[in-house]
C-alpha cells in the first residue's frame, strides 16, 4: 500500500508520467485501486490534483487547469490479457508476484510498457 499511494504522488505531481500497478488478482486490484482514489479525494481541494474523466475503471488520469493531460496511474490483474501491449509506462509496481499465475509470462509481456522508457522503475 505505501508504495501504491508513492507512486499515486509521483504520478500526481510529475507531469507526463504514466504508471501501471500491478496484482496477483482483480480484487486486490481494486482494492489498491480504492485506497488510491479514497487518498485522492480526502486531499484538500486546494492541493488535490486536478483530474479528468476517462473510459478506464481503475485509471486516475492528472490534468492541468486548462485540463491538458499529465499523467496517469493505472491498476491491473496480472491475469489480464495484454497488460503490456500498448502502454508506455514510468514505473510499475508489481504486487504480490509469488501469486500470480506464470510471473515468467507476465514480466515478459510487460516488456514492451517498460522497453522505451530510459528511467523506467519496477517495484515489488
Amino acid at each position: 500500500m505505501t508504495l501504491a499511494l508513492a507512486l499515486y504522488l509521483k504520478t500526481a505531481f510529475n507531469p507526463g508520467t504514466r504508471g501501471g500497478i500491478i496484482t496477483d488478482k482483480q480484487e486486490r486490484s481494486d482494492e489498491l485501486f480504492k485506497a488510491i482514489r479514497d487518498c485522492h479525494n480526502n486531499w484538500p481541494a486546494s492541493i488535490r490534483p486536478r483530474t479528468s474523466k476517462n473510459s478506464e475503471r481503475f485509471q486516475l488520469s492528472f490534468v492541468d487547469e486548462l485540463n491538458r493531460p499529465l499523467g496517469s496511474l493505472q491498476t491491473y490483474s496480472a491475469r489480464s490479457d495484454n497488460l503490456g501491449i500498448g502502454r508506455s509506462w514510468d514505473f510499475t509496481m508489481m504486487s504480490e508476484t509469488p501469486f500470480w499465475p506464470d510471473a515468467g509470462a507476465t514480466w515478459y509481456a510487460l516488456r514492451p510498457a517498460l522497453t522505451n522508457r530510459a528511467e523506467a522503475m519496477v517495484g515489488f
